[in-house]
This record gives C-alpha cells, structure tokens and sequence, in this order.
C-alpha cells in the first residue's frame, strides 16, 4: 500500500510539475519580430566630438491647423557616412518630445534605404517600399519636400533626385503627383517651405 501511495504521489507531483512548466511557457512574454527596418537611435542633444548640428526636415500640425515642415536639430559626424546617417535620422522621424509638439512622422520607420549615393551636387536616392506608403495630398508633396530640405542640409548638396532603379521616379503618393527629376530648396513652393 506505501509503494502504490508513493508511485501515486510522485505521479501527482509530475503532473503538477509538468502543469506549471507549461503554464510558465505559455504564460511568458512573447517577443515581437523586430522591424526589418532600421534599428539605431536619434543623436542626443550632447553630441560626440567631431560632431556637427544639421536640421531634419520633418512634417508638422502647427497650432492653426495648418500642415507644414519644420526643422528638428540631429547631429551627424562629418567623417563617417553623413550621408547615410542623415537619412536614417529622417526615417527615424521625430522623438517623443517631438511628436508630443505635433511633429510627424514622414514615412515608414521600416522604409530601407536600396542606394545612396552623391554626384556632383546631387544625392541619387533610392528608398524601397515604405516611400510607397505615402498618402494623401498635400502631405505626399510635403514629405517630398522634407526629404529635399533635410539631404541639401548637408555641405555641397544642392538637390535630390528620387531614383527607382535605373530611372527618376515619375511620381509619389496617392494620388500621385510628378515629382522633379531633381529636385531642390529653390523649387519647393511657398506652402511646403519651412516655417
């Protein structure tokens, strides 16, 4: 009778056992895929040595109600990628200080750089599919607009040319508008001009 009592005990706990492993699985966190997009965080105020202070462009509700771009400060180190690093700073978008004073953010923070490259005084810029998400107008043409403002940030830019593949991208957002085979600040028109 102490054998049958101690195999139905030790069976009891086993059970339990095996009810709280599965419990404590089950019960866990689950942790969400990352993005496939980016994964870096906006320079702080205090930047590094041979740091210098450019503006990102970036989509705002102004108190009026109006729609329209204004500049956040972000720091880039000349002497690495600034080019790079000024884009991923864009797609970022704005910080939460920021997006409580209204900033928006521009497109996807998942949205991948495919190439970016500087000739002359001319960024050729492809972005994959998260540029396609745009919608709505004017604010397609305004997110072309901080695209434009942020990238002439940098020293010697002076303008933009949106790539899709081998050839200018025609147009953006939905409903679309044609977008400049190379775009730049004297172009932009008075309603998308930084305020």
């Amino acid at each position: 009778m102490g054998a049958i009592f101690r195999i139905s005990l030790a069976l009891m706990l086993a059970l339990v056992c095996s009810a709280c492993a599965l419990f404590e699985s089950s019960a866990a966190p689950t942790r969400r895929a990352e993005p496939a997009g980016p994964v870096f965080s906006i320079t702080p105020a205090t930047a590094a040595p041979g740091a210098t202070e450019v503006a990102v462009y970036l989509p705002r509700l102004f108190e009026d109600g109006s729609l329209g771009l204004q500049a956040v400060p972000r720091h880039v180190v000349l002497s690495g990628d600034p080019l790079r690093d000024l884009l991923l700073m864009f797609i970022q978008g704005p910080d939460g200080n920021e997006r409580a004073d209204n900033y928006q953010y521009a497109i996807d923070r998942r949205t991948q750089v495919v190439t970016a490259r500087l000739e002359g005084d001319t960024v050729h810029l492809e972005l994959d599919e998260g540029l396609l998400r745009v919608h709505g107008r004017p604010y397609s043409e305004l997110v072309y607009w901080s695209l434009v403002f942020t990238l002439t940030e940098l020293p010697g830019v002076h303008g933009v040319s949106l790539r899709e593949g081998d050839r200018p991208l025609a147009t953006l957002g939905d409903p679309p508008f044609a977008v400049p085979v190379r775009g730049s600040r004297a172009m932009a028109p008075p309603w998308a001009r930084p305020r």
